[in-house]
């Protein structure tokens, strides 16, 4: 998420920072009244898609017991693409995320070779 936030492009010419401070605010409160782990990760990303423009994003976590991530929320995808999100912990943008530790934006996923 870092890296869009730095880069003012997909934000129409906005002021960032009032975006960012806004985005923050609106997930701490989530955060804050949290029930459900599903339901709040699926809110954050709603957050980020009214207050940012983020179009597509997934929440991919670790299965230990499968030793396998799986995409625990998501917005901008149908029910059977967030369904087909299992991957291996070296597979795709997903595995290579997931053996670096860093987050990752990817502008446009058709041309990523990862994908």
């Amino acid at each position: 998420m870092s890296d869009i936030l730095n880069n003012p492009s997909p934000l129409g010419g906005h002021h960032v920072e009032t975006l960012k401070i806004k985005a923050l605010s609106e997930v701490c409160k989530l955060i804050g009244r949290a029930v459900h782990l599903d339901t709040t990760l699926s809110r954050i990303l709603q957050v980020l898609h009214d207050t940012l423009q983020m179009e597509r994003a997934t929440l991919v976590l670790y299965d230990p017991t499968r030793k396998q991530l799986s995409i625990k929320a998501s917005y901008g995808l149908s029910v059977e693409e967030e369904q087909r999100g299992i991957y291996g912990i070296s597979e795709g943008i997903c595995g290579r995320i997931f053996q670096s530790g860093s987050a990752c934006i990817v502008p446009d996923i058709h041309s990523d070779p990862l994908f």
